[in-house]
Protein backbone atom coordinates (compact mmCIF):
# COMPACT_ATOMS: atom_id res chain seq x y z
CA UNK A 1 0.00 0.00 0.00
CA UNK A 2 1.22 3.51 -0.98
CA UNK A 3 2.06 5.43 2.03
CA UNK A 4 3.37 9.46 1.63
CA UNK A 5 3.92 11.37 5.19
CA UNK A 6 3.40 14.84 4.62
CA UNK A 7 6.31 16.34 6.89
CA UNK A 8 7.55 19.86 7.58
CA UNK A 9 10.09 22.06 6.84
CA UNK A 10 11.56 22.50 10.28
CA UNK A 11 13.15 19.72 9.98
CA UNK A 12 15.21 21.35 8.08
CA UNK A 13 15.41 23.81 11.08
CA UNK A 14 15.43 27.87 11.33
CA UNK A 15 18.43 28.94 9.58
CA UNK A 16 19.69 32.04 7.95
CA UNK A 17 18.75 31.62 4.17
CA UNK A 18 19.39 35.22 2.73
CA UNK A 19 21.36 35.71 -0.32
CA UNK A 20 23.22 38.70 0.53
CA UNK A 21 23.72 39.72 4.45
CA UNK A 22 21.98 43.10 4.71
CA UNK A 23 18.06 43.24 4.39
CA UNK A 24 16.61 45.31 1.68
CA UNK A 25 14.31 48.13 2.46
CA UNK A 26 11.23 46.51 1.29
CA UNK A 27 12.39 42.78 0.68
CA UNK A 28 15.03 39.95 1.28
CA UNK A 29 16.57 37.90 -1.72
CA UNK A 30 16.97 34.25 0.15
CA UNK A 31 18.40 30.94 -1.94
CA UNK A 32 15.76 28.48 -2.47
CA UNK A 33 16.33 25.04 -0.03
CA UNK A 34 16.75 21.78 -1.73
CA UNK A 35 15.67 18.46 -0.58
CA UNK A 36 19.29 17.93 0.12
CA UNK A 37 19.47 20.32 2.58
CA UNK A 38 21.12 19.29 5.99
CA UNK A 39 18.44 18.84 8.50
CA UNK A 40 19.13 20.76 11.73
CA UNK A 41 15.53 20.71 13.60
CA UNK A 42 15.32 22.69 16.80
CA UNK A 43 12.28 21.71 18.10
CA UNK A 44 10.48 18.29 19.31
CA UNK A 45 8.10 18.77 16.11
CA UNK A 46 10.54 18.95 13.94
CA UNK A 47 12.76 16.00 15.31
CA UNK A 48 10.02 13.41 15.24
CA UNK A 49 8.88 14.89 11.43
CA UNK A 50 12.59 14.01 10.87
CA UNK A 51 12.13 10.60 12.64
CA UNK A 52 8.96 9.80 10.44
CA UNK A 53 11.14 11.00 7.12
CA UNK A 54 13.85 8.17 8.16
CA UNK A 55 11.14 5.43 8.84
CA UNK A 56 9.28 6.37 5.49
CA UNK A 57 12.29 5.22 3.94
CA UNK A 58 12.42 1.87 4.82
CA UNK A 59 8.47 1.74 3.15
CA UNK A 60 9.40 0.37 -0.30
CA UNK A 61 6.10 2.61 -1.69
CA UNK A 62 7.04 5.33 0.38
CA UNK A 63 7.45 8.81 -0.17
CA UNK A 64 7.79 12.38 2.15
CA UNK A 65 6.55 15.82 1.25
CA UNK A 66 7.79 18.95 2.92
CA UNK A 67 5.53 21.23 3.11
CA UNK A 68 6.45 25.00 4.16
CA UNK A 69 3.50 27.32 4.66
CA UNK A 70 0.28 25.49 3.32
CA UNK A 71 -3.16 26.98 3.42
CA UNK A 72 -6.67 26.13 3.20
CA UNK A 73 -9.88 28.22 2.20
CA UNK A 74 -10.74 28.21 6.09
CA UNK A 75 -9.26 31.39 7.31
CA UNK A 76 -12.16 32.38 9.86
CA UNK A 77 -11.53 29.09 11.99
CA UNK A 78 -8.63 27.22 10.88
CA UNK A 79 -5.29 27.31 11.97
CA UNK A 80 -1.73 27.62 10.68
CA UNK A 81 0.12 30.73 9.53
CA UNK A 82 -2.08 32.02 7.12
CA UNK A 83 -5.30 31.44 8.65
CA UNK A 84 -4.09 33.53 11.65
CA UNK A 85 -2.29 36.07 9.92
CA UNK A 86 -5.40 37.01 7.64
CA UNK A 87 -7.55 36.79 10.94
CA UNK A 88 -5.87 39.26 12.65
CA UNK A 89 -5.22 41.36 9.99
CA UNK A 90 -8.88 41.86 9.09
CA UNK A 91 -10.61 41.02 12.90
CA UNK A 92 -7.88 42.78 14.88
CA UNK A 93 -6.67 45.53 12.00
CA UNK A 94 -3.15 44.76 13.53
CA UNK A 95 -0.12 42.14 13.64
CA UNK A 96 3.09 41.77 15.64
CA UNK A 97 5.57 40.88 13.35
CA UNK A 98 9.16 39.95 13.63
CA UNK A 99 11.67 41.19 11.28
CA UNK A 100 9.48 44.10 10.56
CA UNK A 101 7.17 41.46 8.51
CA UNK A 102 10.06 41.21 5.69
CA UNK A 103 10.52 37.49 5.82
CA UNK A 104 9.13 35.53 3.06
CA UNK A 105 7.06 32.34 2.22
CA UNK A 106 6.15 30.42 -0.51
CA UNK A 107 2.43 29.42 0.35
CA UNK A 108 0.82 26.49 -0.75
CA UNK A 109 -2.72 25.80 -1.24
CA UNK A 110 -3.75 22.19 -0.33
CA UNK A 111 -6.29 21.97 -3.43
CA UNK A 112 -2.46 21.98 -4.91
CA UNK A 113 -1.03 19.60 -2.33
CA UNK A 114 -4.02 17.06 -3.34
CA UNK A 115 -2.39 17.34 -6.92
CA UNK A 116 1.14 16.45 -6.15
CA UNK A 117 0.04 14.14 -3.82
CA UNK A 118 -1.67 12.10 -6.95
CA UNK A 119 0.89 12.93 -9.37
CA UNK A 120 3.89 10.94 -6.97
CA UNK A 121 1.43 7.99 -7.09
CA UNK A 122 0.56 8.01 -10.55
CA UNK A 123 4.13 8.15 -11.58
CA UNK A 124 4.93 5.80 -8.62
CA UNK A 125 7.67 8.10 -7.48
CA UNK A 126 7.87 6.28 -4.06
CA UNK A 127 11.51 6.23 -1.76
CA UNK A 128 11.87 9.79 -2.56
CA UNK A 129 11.71 13.63 -0.48
CA UNK A 130 9.74 16.21 -2.38
CA UNK A 131 9.52 19.89 -1.42
CA UNK A 132 6.01 21.54 -2.22
CA UNK A 133 5.44 25.11 -1.64
CA UNK A 134 3.54 27.76 -4.03
CA UNK A 135 6.54 28.50 -6.28
CA UNK A 136 7.80 31.56 -7.06
CA UNK A 137 4.15 33.32 -8.43
CA UNK A 138 3.39 33.03 -4.14
CA UNK A 139 6.65 33.96 -2.63
CA UNK A 140 5.92 37.48 -0.50
CA UNK A 141 6.39 38.32 2.80
CA UNK A 142 4.47 38.26 6.22
CA UNK A 143 3.87 41.95 5.66
CA UNK A 144 1.92 41.59 2.42
CA UNK A 145 0.36 38.41 3.50
CA UNK A 146 -1.06 40.84 6.29
CA UNK A 147 -1.62 43.87 3.88
CA UNK A 148 -3.30 41.47 1.09
CA UNK A 149 -5.99 40.37 4.03
CA UNK A 150 -6.67 44.20 5.28
CA UNK A 151 -4.63 47.00 3.10
CA UNK A 152 -5.26 49.09 6.45
CA UNK A 153 -3.66 46.86 8.43
CA UNK A 154 -1.04 48.42 11.62
CA UNK A 155 2.37 46.23 11.55
CA UNK A 156 4.02 46.55 14.75
CA UNK A 157 7.35 45.53 14.91
CA UNK A 158 8.34 42.36 16.84
CA UNK A 159 11.87 40.84 17.22
CA UNK A 160 15.22 40.91 15.29
CA UNK A 161 16.01 37.33 14.47
CA UNK A 162 17.79 35.06 12.00
CA UNK A 163 14.27 33.85 10.65
CA UNK A 164 14.08 35.75 7.19
CA UNK A 165 11.89 32.95 5.91
CA UNK A 166 11.93 30.14 3.48
CA UNK A 167 11.53 29.47 -0.12
CA UNK A 168 10.96 25.91 -1.55
CA UNK A 169 13.17 24.80 -4.39
CA UNK A 170 10.22 22.70 -5.41
CA UNK A 171 11.82 21.48 -9.02
CA UNK A 172 11.63 18.09 -8.22
CA UNK A 173 8.45 17.94 -7.60
CA UNK A 174 7.57 19.23 -10.71
CA UNK A 175 9.66 16.67 -12.74
CA UNK A 176 6.59 14.93 -12.32
CA UNK A 177 4.57 17.22 -14.26
CA UNK A 178 3.39 19.07 -11.48
CA UNK A 179 2.89 22.44 -10.83
CA UNK A 180 0.99 24.87 -8.11
CA UNK A 181 -1.53 26.50 -10.01
CA UNK A 182 -3.42 28.62 -6.97
CA UNK A 183 -2.11 32.33 -7.27
CA UNK A 184 -2.35 33.21 -3.12
CA UNK A 185 -2.41 36.70 -4.46
CA UNK A 186 -5.91 35.97 -6.72
CA UNK A 187 -7.17 34.00 -4.17
CA UNK A 188 -6.77 35.90 -1.00
CA UNK A 189 -9.30 38.57 -2.66
CA UNK A 190 -11.65 35.87 -3.09
CA UNK A 191 -11.55 34.53 0.81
Amino acid sequence: IPLIQISTREVIGVRDFRVVDKMQSSAVELREVSESEPCFPLHSYGKTKLIGEFLMQGCMLGSVIRLNTCYTDEVRNGGGLIANLVRRSRQDSQVTLDNDGLALRDPLHIADLTSLILAIYDKQAFGEIFHASGGAMNILSLREICTLANADVKINSGLTNNDYGFVMDIGKAQSLGWNPKTNFRTWITQN
